[in-house]
C-alpha cells in the first residue's frame, strides 16, 4: 500500500474515532441533564456522579481537540 493510502486509511479512522467521541460526549452531556434537573433542590443532587460525568466528558472532549488538530494536519498533507 502506498503513503498516500496509509495516510487516507488513518484520516478515515481518525474521523471514526472522532464520531465515537462526540457520540460519547452527547450521551454523557444528556446524563449530565438527568443529574441536573432543574425542578429538584440543590441538596439532592449526587455530587460524586455529576463530577464523575463531568470529568469523563472534559477529557473526551480534550480528545476530540485533539483528534481535530490531527486531522487537520492530515488534511493538509493529503490536500483535502
Amino acid at each position: 500500500m502506498g503513503e498516500r493510502q496509509e495516510m487516507l486509511g488513518r484520516h478515515m479512522e481518525l474521523r471514526q474515532a472522532r464520531s465515537r467521541c462526540e457520540l460519547a460526549c452527547e450521551a454523557m452531556r444528556d446524563k449530565l441533564r438527568v443529574l441536573l434537573p432543574v425542578g429538584e433542590g440543590v441538596e439532592r443532587l449526587d455530587r460524586d456522579a455529576i463530577l464523575n460525568t463531568a470529568a469523563a466528558l472534559h477529557s473526551q472532549l480534550a480528545q476530540i481537540a485533539e483528534q481535530d488538530i490531527r486531522l487537520a494536519a492530515l488534511g493538509r498533507e493529503l490536500g483535502i
